[in-house]
């Protein structure tokens, strides 16, 4: 699942992630304008934070966005605040072969 922030509230992003049992700490700092890079280690779920490229400004020279991802048994999520090429990449290539069960949504 890939979540553009733009697409969305905060309200209604948290209570998505909120359904999928992520943590809320690591909810808060998905959408803290900036936040080193992580990775945090939780029971059922892995957290990412990193910067991922978002425009490429000529001879090395990039514009950063924040990139969050939490990592489950069979789900990937990924939030960030515009286009990620790197994503699009990554959805393109069919990732859920690497899931161990069919992808579903969380019962209420």
């Amino acid at each position: 699942m890939d979540i553009d922030l733009r697409s969305f509230s905060q309200a209604k992003t948290e209570q998505l992630l909120k359904r999928f049992g992520c943590h809320p700490l690591a909810i808060i700092d998905t959408f803290r304008p900036r936040h080193p890079p992580k990775i945090e280690l939780f029971d059922e779920q892995v957290f990412m934070l990193y910067r991922g490229i978002e425009n490429c400004l000529g001879e090395l020279k990039f514009d950063h966005m924040q990139l969050a991802m939490f990592v489950g048994k069979n789900y990937l999520i990924t939030l960030h605040n515009g286009p990620s090429q790197g994503i699009e990449n990554l959805l393109q290539q069919h990732f859920h072969k690497y899931l161990q069960q069919p992808l579903s949504w969380p019962a209420e």
